[in-house]
């Protein structure tokens, strides 16, 4: 069973200011509950109990209202980045935490999106990485994944030109990896 994820939840919040002036974009109130405590339950639900968070922007807010977890069930261990790193780089940066198949979810994600199922598919095709895609209407917005007919990846668009035609499919920001 896949216990450990990791919830990106470094970046700035540009988009979202000026609420994120002062607040990290994962502690904005969604429906009166900060986001990151949906995406925490959401992890919980679907039997994660470690989950690693890396900070940058404001990551001591973060840290001073998450703690280390254990009132939401969870043990919370924490990655601070000098420097952005990036997907990629944050979930690298952490390797020793984890020893198995594990979740990664940016922190802005707000989903009742079936991980457990996603766990299983990634199981069942022996696969290395498995990322979760949503069918957008503004492809020309957003990265585009682009995927062979067998659901392989094959290319990742970012905002392509509207009219181009790579696609409508975009990274839902849920991955599981080995």
């Amino acid at each position: 069973e896949v216990t450990k994820a990791m919830i990106l939840a470094a970046g700035e919040g540009t988009r979202l200011r000026p609420f994120t002036l002062e607040t990290p974009k994962v502690l904005l109130p969604v429906g009166g509950v900060p986001l990151i405590c949906h995406t925490l339950g959401w992890l919980r639900h679907h039997g994660i109990t470690q989950v690693a968070i890396n900070l940058y922007y404001l990551g001591d807010k973060i840290k001073e209202f998450l703690g280390d977890g254990s009132r939401f069930g969870m043990r919370v261990t924490y990655s601070p980045e000098e420097t952005l790193l990036g997907t990629a780089g944050g979930v690298k940066r952490m390797e020793q935490f984890f020893d198995g198949a594990f979740a990664v979810v940016y922190g802005d994600v707000l989903t009742d999106f079936d991980l457990r199922g996603m766990i299983r598919f990634h199981r069942e095709k022996n696969a290395v990485a498995t990322l979760a895609v949503v069918k957008v209407s503004n492809p020309q917005g957003v990265g585009v994944v682009q995927m062979s007919a067998d659901g392989r990846i094959v290319n990742f668009v970012e905002k392509p030109p509207m009219g181009t035609g790579p696609g409508n499919l975009a990274n839902g920001g849920i991955y599981v990896l080995e």
